[in-house]
């Protein structure tokens, strides 16, 4: 049987793409298949009759000598050669091709023969090389996706900026880690549905997010825009800014919405910040400009009075009888003058007090002298305007640590204040007393028209009368009464506030701490 396939074996090693070599004891090629001629390039006749050397680069010829002889010494019947590597092929013209190597031996006819097959590995080891090529590749781009993942990441945290998705027909919601810090949660703690978000917005809000989520979802050129409020687990209550896009199927049914959540409660709270910034910025603008106008009224006044009655002075014949009007005149030019110096005084110290360059000449201070010394000083004005003016000192009262000066100012400019918005009949009343915390209270109440709460900070500010100057019927002064009584009382560690009720009167405290009380006369 074995005879009779003699011709198949022959033709199938024949049309092997393998290389197919019968070698001599003695290295001497015999027998070569058409797969050996197409490895080496060499014609099947030129190979047989070759030596087997021919076909291993000179470098390696010692080496694969002793494999192959220690092949034969082993008794072994067959030897893979490649199983550590490759083996170099030396074909035709020096091309090295990198072979896998396998030797038999067997004795035909008393005479030991050693078939050789050899396999190109070349396109295998191209191949595998593209396999590393490319795993080297694939390595990279993951680590260059990785990096690009983590700035994208960090990105998001330092704008404070997350992204999301909505597949609209399964309502699975992603979120990026972002979105989660935003909402207040560490990431992926929960898996967010579409009910889910809704349930952190601000119950006030929630309605106009799904309408602006519907509108985006029925108009494709609809962007979804809104800012809204959200709560926290904890209960803390942030601004945010949401941005998205619909994106439709081939039927214009919408299938997914994409877009991003931004925190702005910074930036919100930093423009309504600004905002209240500029209109304070007009409103002192305001201010200033009532101020000049009430400084050129308070100014021409008395300025007028001093050239009218000098002008009056002038033209008076130089006789005896001329010299009572002289010296009336000359009673209001020095009065008019007098008011003038006032008026210039004040602007100097107020502007002294908002330099920082107002010197406090501290002693011992008895408020009882003060206020009776006040109250002397205003007497005339209250006597004018038909107000009683009353005071009530408590026994005892202790000494604060101050400027006397400055105090007894801080007083005259409330009890004249108060006094000038009291309709005739009126009273004002001055109380002190020591407080249970061992400071001591000073306040001035009236009954006069007093003013709604909402404008009691704007009384303290510089430059601000509540009724404008020109039209009102309480006339006189710049302004500055109140502000820099409340400057002095800042000099002395003292808070000045303020009790109003429109129609009712005003009672303004100043209350000199614990640490300025020194006990009793």
């Amino acid at each position: 049987m074995t005879q009779g396939l003699q011709p198949l074996i022959s033709e199938l090693i024949d049309i092997a793409q393998d290389a197919f070599l019968v070698v001599t004891a003695d290295g001497n090629i015999v027998f070569a298949n058409n797969g050996a001629r197409d490895l080496t390039g060499y014609d099947r006749e030129d190979l047989i009759g070759m030596s087997i050397d021919m076909l291993i680069p000179k470098q390696r010829r010692a080496a694969h000598a002793g494999l192959f002889k220690s092949f034969v010494d082993s008794g072994q019947e067959t030897y893979l050669m490649s199983r550590r590597g490759t083996v170099p092929l030396l074909g035709k013209g020096d091309h090295i091709y990198e072979v896998g190597a396998t030797i038999s031996r067997k004795m035909v006819d008393g005479q030991l023969y050693f078939g050789v097959i050899l396999t190109d590995l070349s396109p295998l080891k191209t191949a595998l090389q593209y396999v590393v090529d490319r795993e080297i590749k694939l390595k990279q781009s993951l680590e260059q996706l990785e990096r690009a993942e983590e700035r994208f990441v960090l990105a998001q945290q330092l704008a404070q900026i997350g992204s999301w998705d909505w597949q609209i027909a399964n309502g699975e919601l992603f979120w990026s880690d972002e979105v989660y810090r935003i909402f207040g949660m560490e990431p992926q703690v929960l898996t967010p549905t579409y009910d889910i978000f809704l349930s952190f917005i601000h119950p006030d809000d929630r309605a106009a997010v799904e309408a602006a989520v519907a509108r985006s979802l029925e108009d494709p050129a609809e962007r979804y825009d809104i800012n809204h409020r959200i709560v926290r687990p904890d209960g803390e209550i942030r601004t945010v800014r949401e941005i998205g896009k619909a994106q439709m199927d081939k039927d214009g049914k919408p299938r997914l919405m994409i877009g991003s959540v931004q925190d702005i409660t910074e930036s919100e709270s930093l423009q309504e910040q600004m905002a209240s910034a500029l209109i304070r910025e007009t409103e002192a603008n305001r201010s200033k400009s009532e101020f000049l106008a009430n400084l050129s009224h308070e100014l021409r006044t008395p300025l007028n009075a001093v050239i009218g009655y000098s002008s009056l002075i002038a033209t008076l014949p130089k006789t005896d009888a001329a010299f009572d009007k002289i010296e009336e005149y000359a009673g209001d030019i020095n009065m008019a003058g007098t008011h003038l110096s006032e008026l210039v005084e004040d602007i100097l110290e107020m502007s002294k007090v908002d330099l920082g360059i107002v010197d406090l000449h501290e002693d011992d201070v008895d408020l009882e002298n003060v206020i009776h010394a006040v109250q002397t000083m205003a007497n005339g004005r209250a006597n004018e305007r038909g107000v009683i003016l009353r005071t009530k000192i408590a026994p005892a009262l202790p000494r604060v640590t101050g400027d006397a000066l400055r105090i007894k100012q801080v007083l005259l400019n409330l009890i004249v204040n108060s006094i000038k918005f009291t309709d005739s009949g009126g009273w004002v009343h001055v109380d002190a007393y020591e407080r249970d915390d061992g400071g001591v209270r000073v306040s001035v109440a009236d009954n006069g028209c007093g003013m709604e709460k909402n404008r009691i900070e704007d009384a303290i500010k510089k430059f601000t009368k509540l009724h404008s100057p020109l039209k009102s019927q309480y006339q006189g002064g710049l302004g500055l009464g109140l502000s820099m009584a409340k400057a002095y009382c800042d000099l002395h560690e003292a808070d000045l506030t303020i009790e109003s009720d429109p129609g009712q009167g005003t009672t303004v405290f100043v209350d000199f701490p614990p640490s300025r009380t020194i006990g009793p006369p």
